[in-house]
């Protein structure tokens, strides 16, 4: 699997749903704080995300067992030990430990998900509790993040173990690889510290990233003034537009308040 290099849309979105405490604990401090959750894959909705592939044993997988063998685990010792090393390497017991090192780091990341598009009403039902909550647009630029935002690509297919990707590189992958269903929600995401250390969590954006803050449909007047009185607490300083159904359609069109 090659993944492209796309340019980055000027204009990034993240659902967020209203109505009730644990909605309300990942999205204040975004407007308090200029701080975004990066969740782990164990709180993300799809469970076949971000699963580590089985180690078979084959040709590629060979070859780079030789070459780490060479380089690293046998630097210095006999030929003989070098090949104990090797044939250790590739039984069925220590290729199951790599895989598990693997789910390891794929579980300690942290991945903040956004969407190229504000009006997908599918995303609206998903993540803002049913047209309740908001959509929140970023500058792409101005987001600050040390981390590179990669697109997500849609697969019919689960990735299989790739030999000739460097380690990091293949666990950055499989968190950018979902099924082709999902294709719908056009995504992108930043990626925090896949290869060590526990990265989840809260993490600071430039404030001056955050343009927009858009209404649901069906999100209550009690909630707005909410949304309205964190921002005022905070450095933020968006601009709010209201998400309204488009008569004879099914779709969603957005006006400035």
């Amino acid at each position: 699997m090659t993944l492209k290099n796309d340019k980055v849309p000027e204009r990034l979105y993240r659902y967020r749903a209203l109505g009730g405490a644990d909605y309300d604990k990942y999205l204040e401090p975004i407007l308090t704080k200029a701080r975004l959750y990066f969740p782990s894959r164990a709180q993300l909705n799809d469970p076949f995300e971000c699963i580590a592939p089985e180690f078979r044993r084959t040709p590629e997988l060979e070859k780079l067992v030789r070459s780490a063998v060479n380089k690293e685990l046998a630097v210095g010792r006999p030929r003989n030990e070098r090949r104990v090393i090797k044939r250790n390497a590739l039984k069925r017991d220590f290729l199951e430990g790599v895989q598990q090192e693997t789910q390891d780091m794929l579980d300690r990341a942290g991945i903040l998900s956004f969407s190229a598009v504000p009006d997908e009403i599918l995303l609206w039902s998903h993540y803002t509790n049913g047209h309740r909550g908001i959509c929140l647009e970023f500058e792409s630029g101005l987001l600050g993040f040390s981390r590179p935002i990669s697109e997500v690509h849609y697969l019919n297919f689960r990735p299989e173990f790739d030999a000739s990707i460097e380690g990091d590189e293949r666990t950055r992958r499989l968190i950018l690889s979902k099924y082709e269903g999902w294709r719908y929600e056009q995504e992108w995401r930043v990626i925090y510290g896949a290869e060590k250390g526990i990265s989840y969590g809260e993490h600071p954006f430039d404030p001056k990233s955050l343009t927009a803050i858009i209404f649901g449909c069906a999100t209550t007047e009690s909630d707005k003034d909410k949304v309205r009185e964190w921002v005022k607490k905070g450095s933020c300083k968006p601009e709010f537009r209201q998400a309204i159904r488009r008569k004879g359609a099914f779709a969603i069109d957005i006006k400035s308040l």
